[in-house]
């Protein structure tokens, strides 16, 4: 899966996304089936020391989305391109009724398409460098309508994009990989990471 998710940054497997996405979704539909349709109590399969079927699977979101390799089983580290942060609600996570799409990753680059597809609500989105703020975006060029298109130049782990309803942008970022201290923190936690939580 890998090869085919590089060919498609390349621009030679232009229906990866689609293939991906749905060859998940078939696999979370018989998992699910799996699950209902296992007739077991909890305490016998716990005794016959057996997993249940698992619904989740996470792995063509994750790429088409981030940008990222799967993780390591058992608890390995994201090491994605880029997170995203529900700005109003200031929580992890896209915004309700907003997709991504990374279509093109090089060395220093990322391309990505955001969507808001909710035909009534505006969306706030914060794009972070890296899945711990470990990359520093360097630009930003987007096509601004009748304004052209616009470079605008950065120096941050962040950028949000406003997202009216049934919107889309689709944003070239410059960054510099693996300059900032990796980090736990949130956007709105100005680096420091709330008490509770160290």
């Amino acid at each position: 899966m890998e090869k085919a998710r590089f060919n498609y940054y390349d621009g030679r497997n232009p229906g990866w996304p689609v293939r991906a996405l749905s060859a998940d979704l078939q696999d979370v539909l018989e998992n699910h089936r799996a699950c209902v349709e296992d007739a077991r109590e909890v305490e016998t399969i716990i005794t016959e020391n057996e997993e249940p079927e698992n619904a989740i699977c996470t792995k063509a979101l994750v790429q088409t989305m981030l940008g990222a390799p799967s993780t390591i089983y058992n608890g390995g580290l994201l090491q994605a391109r880029v997170r995203y942060f529900d700005a109003v609600r200031q929580r992890p996570g896209l915004p309700k009724d907003v997709g991504a799409l990374v279509e093109t990753l090089t060395a220093d680059t990322i391309v990505l398409t955001l969507a808001n597809i909710s035909w009534e609500t505006s969306a706030d989105v914060v794009v972070q460098a890296g899945g711990f703020g470990e990359h520093q975006f360097k630009e930003v060029c987007y096509d601004a309508g009748n304004n052209g298109v616009r470079r605008v130049p950065l120096d941050s782990r962040y950028v949000t994009v406003h997202l009216p309803p049934s919107t889309s942008i689709r944003l070239e970022l410059k960054q510099q990989r693996c300059v900032n201290r990796p980090s736990y923190s949130f956007p709105w936690h100005n680096g420091h990471i709330p008490v509770p939580f160290q």
